[in-house]
């Protein structure tokens, strides 16, 4: 009975051996991985920081009153679901922002009366039309459903 014993620890005994051999092999294969994605942490942390320093040492554009007042039409128009949501991919609809950017272009166009140069008068008179037309339409449905109540 010793004798058939003696193979089983010693089978034991290789299989224990085995398993602590893996496993320093795969601590050696653990720490490389490690190392190689320390490497590339630091890479890419230095591309961004280049890539930072790129934008910063670009002039900004002069503060002026059309870019300002295009970008909030931008913004409201991406809330109508006229353009995509950079964030999302997609296009998305949501009326209550939309129509705070609407309503913040009419206060900059009730603020500004008699303050602006005919261009960006007629700008600001007709973004804030065609962003009040598209929200109405927005909140009846969209041009779909009009067009279905039309039939």
């Amino acid at each position: 009975m010793t004798d058939e014993k003696k193979p089983d620890a010693e089978g034991a005994d290789d299989a224990e051996q085995k398993d602590a051999g893996s496993s320093d092999e795969k601590k050696i294969v653990d720490e490389s991985w490690k190392a190689e994605a320390q490497r590339e942490k630091e890479e890419l942390g230095k591309k961004l920081q280049d890539e930072a320093d790129k934008a910063r040492a670009q002039p900004l554009p002069p503060a002026e009153f059309l870019p300002f007042v295009s970008g909030i039409a931008a913004q409201a128009l991406m809330q109508l679901g006229a353009i995509d949501n950079p964030i999302y991919g997609k296009k998305i609809v949501d009326l209550d922002a939309a129509r705070y950017s609407i309503d913040i272009i009419g206060v900059l166009e009730e603020k500004t009366r008699g303050n602006l140069t005919p261009e960006e008068e007629k700008y600001l008179k007709a973004a804030l039309h065609d962003l009040r037309m598209r929200y109405v339409s927005a909140a009846q449905g969209g041009p779909e459903k009009q067009q279905k109540d039309a039939d």
